[in-house]
């Protein structure tokens, strides 16, 4: 009973991380990934920053704010891998928002671990992005100048990945696809009416499952 207790605390630990880890970007509230790796290609391009100061791959997409910093004119070979340590649920309508930098028009594929980062999800600046209504003054290359930018979001549902309802992932990955994307980041959507309230509640569903099974 107290490993019971012990995962139910641990899972309300989590909700009130996850909940309080959201951010608000335009008519979207997202968390951002718990970290970011380069899988494939080089750096290139130059990272973008709203403060005068280098950032990496992992700091630029995944941290605090998602839309802060990021990358712009990205070569169209790279791929980066974000992980969210609380997975992404696929539930009915969109469950990631990408973001992007409107300096160009850039265009992207997104896939999941799902199915081994197989299926892609394809991303056009012109088609599948909209305006945030954010303008953000970002640092390029840091060399003293700033270029501001309008933020663009594309909103992701996870069942044109291949999942189904209730599936969940890790794993996420992007890619520009004609070497004029600027990403930002991309974020889990947080479902109304809020991350928390059905985060407890799959906490008490988790825990009465494993207190059947201690009594059996």
């Amino acid at each position: 009973m107290n490993r019971i207790i012990l995962t139910f605390l641990l899972i309300v630990i989590g909700c009130i991380s996850q909940s309080m880890a959201a951010e608000v970007i335009g008519p979207h509230e997202v968390r951002a990934p718990d970290s970011a790796t380069l899988v494939a290609g080089t750096l290139g391009g130059g990272s973008l920053n709203v403060v005068d100061v280098l950032t990496d791959i992992n700091a630029a997409f995944s941290g605090e704010s998602i839309i802060d910093d990021g990358y712009a004119n990205v070569d169209a070979d790279k791929a980066v891998e974000v992980v969210f340590d609380v997975p992404v649920i696929n539930r009915a309508g969109p469950d990631l928002i990408l973001y992007d930098a409107r300096y160009d028009d850039g265009s992207y594929v997104v896939s999941t671990e799902f199915d081994g980062f197989v299926s892609g999800l394809a991303l056009h600046a012109l088609d599948d992005f909209v305006s945030t209504g954010i303008v953000k003054d970002y640092y390029f290359n840091f060399n003293g100048r700033i270029f501001p930018a309008t933020v663009f979001a594309a909103e992701i549902d996870l069942s044109d990945l291949g999942l189904p309802l209730g599936a969940s992932v890790e794993r996420v990955r992007f890619s520009a696809t004609n070497g004029r994307a600027d990403p930002l980041g991309i974020g889990a959507l947080v479902p109304e009416p809020g991350t928390f309230a059905m985060c407890i509640g799959f906490g008490v569903a988790t825990v009465f499952s494993r207190a059947r099974n201690v009594d059996r």
